[in-house]
């Protein structure tokens, strides 16, 4: 359907896209055509799949601090387009042509920009390179923090420019980055901060549950036997959250069942098994769309459940609420978990609220309080050790020895022969295989295949001989060799990964052009 909220843009709902996915185009007459979901917001003079931090019917979404999902705001200024407060969304913009900054602006480029890398593609016409690019290498680099990411990703007619935690201000024909605006408070002990964490949630609740939206949404958490989700889980509790999801088991096949704690937060608990994904045919395809990696697959399984939720997870945590707090104003992570919801949060319906990164600029103030004297109780005596995770969830009536003992990474590695496609899945990836790869491609994916293998083989027969060694001879060092999960990850590790993004990219953006071309003939042009 097509309809005109405002003098400042136009807008067509496509139904079968994603329902938060967006595309804008701007052309030079500094008009904008928004093609979207049927769950995106629209009003005068913005649009969005957003919540923040401040009052829904103003509408002011640039100037929100805390902001999760995406949007458009039109100003004075011209378009703002507004980035979520984390590192694991994203806007991506595509200029047509692509020119140098000092380049003068031709009176005929078109520039887009998007909330989805696969709709934004579908639009501009672009598909992802096939070879000769590693994606999930690109995609990793936002670990570096912000000041060091890959901002391009690249497409066979140009580069996709990437923008994490930043606005995007398109005037006179260019973009530029503009920083959020970012609030200091006062956080001299935990209380300060909890009390702070608790405000920021209860205004973001006002606004994802505001009567004045058209889509309302409800929290579910994520929550796990470690730190980071149970403390989530606890601060969602005061913004009215019952209910939750718990994957059973980590990676290694340990227990990981969050159910006794949501019992003792009094919250309901869906049980998924960590691969009950692989029934749901071509689940991966999404999350691997959204970072080539595609990690967090098991959430798959809750498609349903997610739908018109804010989902409330830890990400991030142990960078916050660790014991040795590592956080900086860059946001750089040790890994990327969490990143392959970007495209998947779009098909589902919902939007992704990474609790640690609430107030998480004061990252002095918060490295003070885990080391304070008050905080001391709430030290153990572990490597797997966060204060302020703990006493979080210690003073909500959790036991000490129900969580934190233990880490049990649940992450999917697709890049491990042990947990890569569903049986779907791979089938569609060697048919997509032999009809994409070029013929030296393939020779070369079969030549590795046979070394990744070979390679495996000889890093278990080492682990194996060290492990044996090392209930011999008491050396330190091989039981390290034995137990290393790195030498384990690289027996494992398949030499067709790195084309897994162009097959699962190509897959969808296949489906949204066809629905795009559909939406923008002339009879769905003139509805209203």
């Amino acid at each position: 359907m097509t309809s005109n909220p405002g003098d400042h843009y136009r807008s067509v709902c496509i139904r079968q896209w994603p329902p938060l996915a967006w595309v804008a185009k701007l052309s030079p007459s500094k008009s904008l055509h928004l093609w979207h979901g049927v769950r995106v917001e629209r009003r005068k003079s913005w649009f969005g799949e957003l919540c923040w931090d401040g009052d829904f019917e103003a509408g002011n979404i640039a100037s929100g601090e805390h902001v999760f999902g995406s949007g458009g705001q039109h100003t004075d200024e011209g378009w703002t387009f507004v980035s979520s407060s984390t590192v694991l969304d994203r806007l991506h913009h595509f200029c047509e042509p692509s020119l140098a900054e000092e380049t003068p602006v031709p009176s005929g480029r078109t520039d887009y920009v998007s909330n989805s890398l696969l709709a934004l593609a579908a639009v501009a016409g672009l598909s992802p390179m096939v070879s000769g690019t590693h994606y999930p290498k690109r995609f990793n680099t936002i670990c570096r923090g912000l000041s060091e990411y890959d901002r391009e990703i690249p497409m066979d007619r140009g580069p996709v420019h990437l923008t994490y935690m930043e606005n995007l201000r398109w005037r006179q024909g260019r973009f530029k980055r503009i920083p959020k605006n970012v609030g200091t408070r006062r956080l001299d002990c935990f209380e300060d901060y909890h009390r702070e964490m608790v405000s920021v949630l209860n205004r973001l609740a006002g606004n994802w549950s505001a009567k004045e939206r058209c889509f309302q949404y409800e929290p579910i958490a994520s929550l796990s036997t470690g730190y980071d989700s149970p403390a989530a889980s606890v601060l969602g509790k005061e913004v009215g959250l019952t209910d939750s999801i718990t994957i059973t088991s980590g990676r290694s096949g340990d227990q990981d069942d969050g159910a006794t704690i949501a019992d003792h937060l009094g919250l309901q608990v869906s049980r998924l098994d960590r691969d009950q994904w692989r029934r749901s045919p071509l689940s991966e395809v999404t999350y691997l769309a959204g970072d080539g990696k595609g990690e967090d697959v098991y959430f798959a399984p809750a498609a349903g459940e997610l739908s018109g939720r804010v989902l409330l997870t830890g990400y991030g945590g142990n960078r916050v609420w660790g014991a040795k707090p590592s956080l900086s104003n860059r946001f750089e992570r040790s890994d990327q978990s969490g990143l392959s919801h970007t495209e998947a949060r779009l098909h589902q319906g919902y939007l992704h609220l990474p609790v640690p990164f609430l107030v998480a600029h004061q990252t002095a103030d918060l490295r003070r309080i885990t080391h304070s004297s008050p905080m001391s109780g709430w030290h153990v005596g572990r490597e797997y050790n966060s204060p302020i995770a703990r006493r979080i969830i210690e003073e909500a009536g959790v036991p000490r020895e129900a969580f934190g003992v233990t880490k049990k990474a649940a992450s999917i590695l697709m890049y491990d022969s042990s947990s890569s496609l569903s049986d779907e899945g791979d089938a569609s990836f060697q048919r997509w295989q032999a009809r994409r790869l070029p013929r030296f491609d393939q020779i070369q994916l079969h030549v590795q295949r046979y070394f990744y293998r070979g390679r495996g083989f000889a890093i278990r027969a080492m682990q194996q001989f060290a492990g044996a060694m090392g209930r011999v001879i008491p050396i330190r060092v091989l039981g390290r060799i034995a137990g290393s999960s790195r030498l384990s990850e690289m027996a494992g590790y398949e030499a067709h990964f790195r084309y897994l993004f162009p097959w699962a990219s190509e897959t969808l953006i296949g489906q949204y052009r066809q629905t795009w071309l559909a939406a923008r003939s002339p009879d769905r042009l003139h509805e209203e």
